[in-house]
């Protein structure tokens, strides 16, 4: 279901077209372990389970086979001394879709434990550039020092 209003199309007029969704879902790392064929989304609170599978075999060509649906209420924040209710998040919905076909989805890995072995390293590598140019710095001082007297160093 589109809100849009789009201009009527008339005969003759040589640019394309090209329709977008109103609707947005974006994909969520479950919080509970889930079987590999459920995928978490949170979804555009006006979009219906029937627009989530035609959103997702239309444009991703992604077989569904059931959708089930949850709201959260969103949070809220009271006043500390009088109580009231001072600030409010909106309602989230969330799709939980099962994909047919024996097809399955594992949420990737963006932080692989080969990156982080990396990643050390190159800590370890910054703090003995550090190190040295400390060393370096220090050399420097006490060989450059204009106008002072040799009897006067540190």
């Amino acid at each position: 279901m589109s809100t849009k209003l789009y201009p009527l199309y008339q005969l003759g007029n040589p640019r394309t077209r090209v329709f977008l969704p109103d609707f947005w879902m974006k994909l969520v790392a479950s919080v509970r372990d889930q079987p590999k064929h459920i995928v978490t989304f949170h979804v555009h609170p006006r979009m219906s389970k029937l627009d989530a599978k035609n959103y997702l075999e239309k444009i991703y060509g992604v077989k569904v086979a059931n959708i089930h649906k949850r709201i959260i209420a969103g949070e809220y924040k009271k006043h500390p001394f009088y109580g009231h209710v001072t600030e409010r998040k909106d309602e989230t919905k969330v799709f939980f879709i099962h994909l047919a076909d024996e097809q399955t989805f594992e949420f990737p890995d963006i932080f692989p434990e080969d990156k982080k072995s990396s990643s050390e390293d190159q800590i370890k590598q910054y703090s003995e550039i550090q190190k040295q140019a400390r060393k370096d710095q220090n050399v420097q001082w006490k060989e450059y020092r204009p106008g002072v007297p040799s009897w006067f160093s540190l």
